[in-house]
């Protein structure tokens, strides 16, 4: 008969050897992300074969955020701006007349680089990357699961 005034002992790593399915909810922003950039990756898509070019001016230029630059361009007698991260080594100059690509649909969606090359460095680096930690992260609960046996009821 135990005595009582001895408390049983706790497992405190019992929660990670049987983790419920509520755990796969550590994915959730995972998965938000993943879906945005699919749904990014379809609307560059569509505008990849819409794109037009006009003639832009590089207007500011901003070390803080990135080192960005500012951009102007006018369609049809309406001034639009955008803003651009260089890639690599690209770099402008303000004042430097640049090519400007945008949505014939949405000039507003601008860019000074094609479409069609963001669409591949979403397609091919970030949404495989997040859906392999989603995929991943399943696998390791359903393991963890399975060799955790059935969970005992208290009684």
């Amino acid at each position: 008969m135990a005595k009582l005034s001895e408390k049983p002992e706790r497992d405190t790593g019992k929660a990670w050897r049987r983790p419920t399915w509520r755990h796969s909810l550590l994915i959730l922003p995972c998965v938000m992300w993943a879906g945005f950039l699919l749904y990014k990756l379809e609307v560059y898509r569509h505008a990849a074969k819409r794109q037009q070019t006009a003639f832009g001016t590089v207007t500011a230029y901003d070390p803080a955020n990135h080192s960005r630059y500012g951009y102007t361009f006018t369609v049809t007698g309406r001034r639009y701006d955008g803003w651009q991260v260089p890639v690599d080594s690209e770099k402008w100059a303000v004042g430097q007349q640049v090519v400007v690509y945008y949505d014939a649909a949405d000039p507003g969606r601008n860019s000074l680089e094609h479409f069609t090359p963001v669409n591949d460095v979403v397609n091919r680096g970030a949404v495989p990357t997040l859906i392999l930690i989603i995929v991943t992260v399943l696998i390791v609960i359903k393991s963890l699961r399975r060799t955790a046996g059935p969970q005992q009821s208290p009684g």
